[in-house]
Protein backbone atom coordinates (compact mmCIF):
# COMPACT_ATOMS: atom_id res chain seq x y z
CA UNK A 1 0.00 0.00 0.00
CA UNK A 2 1.52 3.30 -1.26
CA UNK A 3 1.26 6.39 1.22
CA UNK A 4 -1.45 8.80 0.36
CA UNK A 5 -1.56 11.87 -1.36
CA UNK A 6 -3.98 14.64 -0.91
CA UNK A 7 -4.27 18.24 -3.15
CA UNK A 8 -6.18 21.46 -2.39
CA UNK A 9 -7.15 22.88 -5.76
CA UNK A 10 -9.11 26.66 -6.46
CA UNK A 11 -11.58 27.60 -8.61
CA UNK A 12 -9.09 28.07 -11.59
CA UNK A 13 -7.53 24.42 -10.78
CA UNK A 14 -4.16 25.92 -9.80
CA UNK A 15 -2.79 23.78 -6.70
CA UNK A 16 -2.86 25.77 -3.59
CA UNK A 17 -1.37 22.93 -0.78
CA UNK A 18 -0.77 19.39 -0.60
CA UNK A 19 -0.32 16.95 2.17
CA UNK A 20 1.89 13.92 1.59
CA UNK A 21 1.86 10.86 3.96
CA UNK A 22 5.28 9.75 4.69
CA UNK A 23 4.97 6.80 6.82
CA UNK A 24 2.22 4.04 7.37
CA UNK A 25 1.43 2.36 10.42
CA UNK A 26 -0.57 3.16 13.19
CA UNK A 27 1.25 6.52 13.62
CA UNK A 28 1.82 7.71 10.16
CA UNK A 29 3.83 11.08 9.60
CA UNK A 30 2.54 13.58 7.02
CA UNK A 31 4.19 16.43 5.66
CA UNK A 32 2.45 19.90 4.38
CA UNK A 33 3.03 21.79 1.14
CA UNK A 34 2.43 24.67 -0.08
CA UNK A 35 1.51 26.06 -3.46
CA UNK A 36 5.11 25.85 -5.17
CA UNK A 37 5.79 22.63 -3.88
CA UNK A 38 7.76 23.19 -0.65
CA UNK A 39 7.51 21.88 2.77
CA UNK A 40 5.91 24.07 5.08
CA UNK A 41 5.49 21.76 7.87
CA UNK A 42 4.78 17.94 9.22
CA UNK A 43 3.11 16.29 11.65
CA UNK A 44 2.44 12.75 13.61
CA UNK A 45 0.07 11.98 15.98
CA UNK A 46 1.60 10.51 19.34
CA UNK A 47 -0.90 9.00 21.47
CA UNK A 48 -1.43 10.00 25.22
CA UNK A 49 -4.20 10.32 28.28
CA UNK A 50 -6.47 13.32 28.12
CA UNK A 51 -6.99 16.07 25.54
CA UNK A 52 -4.79 16.09 22.38
CA UNK A 53 -1.52 18.42 21.57
CA UNK A 54 -0.12 17.88 18.18
CA UNK A 55 2.84 20.54 16.48
CA UNK A 56 3.41 21.29 13.69
CA UNK A 57 7.02 21.28 13.14
CA UNK A 58 8.12 23.77 10.43
CA UNK A 59 5.09 26.34 11.04
CA UNK A 60 4.90 26.58 14.58
CA UNK A 61 1.63 26.06 15.09
CA UNK A 62 0.09 23.78 18.22
CA UNK A 63 -3.18 22.02 17.98
CA UNK A 64 -5.20 21.61 20.88
CA UNK A 65 -8.14 19.44 20.55
CA UNK A 66 -10.20 16.29 21.26
CA UNK A 67 -10.66 13.72 19.04
CA UNK A 68 -13.59 12.13 20.38
CA UNK A 69 -15.52 15.02 20.20
CA UNK A 70 -13.68 16.33 16.65
CA UNK A 71 -13.06 20.11 18.43
CA UNK A 72 -9.97 21.15 17.73
CA UNK A 73 -7.95 24.82 17.99
CA UNK A 74 -4.92 25.62 16.29
CA UNK A 75 -2.61 28.37 17.60
CA UNK A 76 0.97 30.08 16.40
CA UNK A 77 1.99 31.49 19.77
CA UNK A 78 -1.25 32.87 21.28
CA UNK A 79 -2.64 33.86 17.78
CA UNK A 80 -5.46 31.51 16.83
CA UNK A 81 -5.23 30.18 13.52
CA UNK A 82 -8.27 28.04 12.95
CA UNK A 83 -10.96 26.41 14.75
CA UNK A 84 -12.51 22.72 13.66
CA UNK A 85 -15.49 21.62 15.44
CA UNK A 86 -17.91 18.54 14.36
CA UNK A 87 -21.66 19.29 13.62
CA UNK A 88 -24.32 16.77 12.89
CA UNK A 89 -26.92 17.34 10.29
CA UNK A 90 -29.47 15.22 9.39
CA UNK A 91 -27.75 11.70 9.32
CA UNK A 92 -24.12 12.56 8.60
CA UNK A 93 -21.42 14.53 10.71
CA UNK A 94 -20.09 17.64 9.43
CA UNK A 95 -16.91 19.56 10.02
CA UNK A 96 -17.11 23.48 10.66
CA UNK A 97 -13.68 25.24 10.12
CA UNK A 98 -12.75 28.90 10.67
CA UNK A 99 -9.35 30.71 9.71
CA UNK A 100 -8.50 34.20 10.58
CA UNK A 101 -6.18 34.34 8.05
CA UNK A 102 -7.00 33.75 4.55
CA UNK A 103 -3.37 32.95 3.57
CA UNK A 104 -3.86 30.11 6.22
CA UNK A 105 -6.87 28.52 4.29
CA UNK A 106 -5.21 25.62 1.99
CA UNK A 107 -2.91 24.09 4.71
CA UNK A 108 -5.57 24.64 7.07
CA UNK A 109 -7.86 22.45 4.80
CA UNK A 110 -4.99 20.16 4.87
CA UNK A 111 -4.45 20.10 9.01
CA UNK A 112 -8.53 19.44 8.75
CA UNK A 113 -8.28 16.86 6.07
CA UNK A 114 -5.72 14.77 8.55
CA UNK A 115 -7.25 15.50 11.82
CA UNK A 116 -10.36 13.73 9.95
CA UNK A 117 -8.09 11.03 8.98
CA UNK A 118 -6.96 10.62 12.33
CA UNK A 119 -10.97 10.57 14.19
CA UNK A 120 -11.23 7.85 16.66
CA UNK A 121 -14.77 7.11 16.01
CA UNK A 122 -16.26 5.86 12.81
CA UNK A 123 -17.54 8.59 10.89
CA UNK A 124 -19.39 9.06 7.43
CA UNK A 125 -17.89 11.44 5.25
CA UNK A 126 -18.16 14.98 6.31
CA UNK A 127 -18.25 17.95 4.58
CA UNK A 128 -16.02 21.06 5.52
CA UNK A 129 -18.54 24.14 5.86
CA UNK A 130 -15.54 26.79 5.82
CA UNK A 131 -16.59 30.33 6.73
CA UNK A 132 -13.89 33.11 6.65
CA UNK A 133 -14.84 36.44 8.14
CA UNK A 134 -15.02 38.35 4.75
CA UNK A 135 -16.17 35.50 2.49
CA UNK A 136 -17.64 31.76 2.51
CA UNK A 137 -15.95 29.35 0.26
CA UNK A 138 -18.82 26.41 0.16
CA UNK A 139 -18.76 22.90 0.74
CA UNK A 140 -15.83 20.51 0.37
CA UNK A 141 -16.09 16.76 0.17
Amino acid sequence: MMPAVMEVYNVSDQRLAQIRQRSLGVLPRFELYDANQEMVGSLRRYYRMGPEILFVSGLNWVVLGNSLHFNYRVYHGRKLIMTLKEFSTQNQADLAMTVTDQNDEPICLCLAAILDFWAKTPHKKKQIRFNHKYHQLGNFS
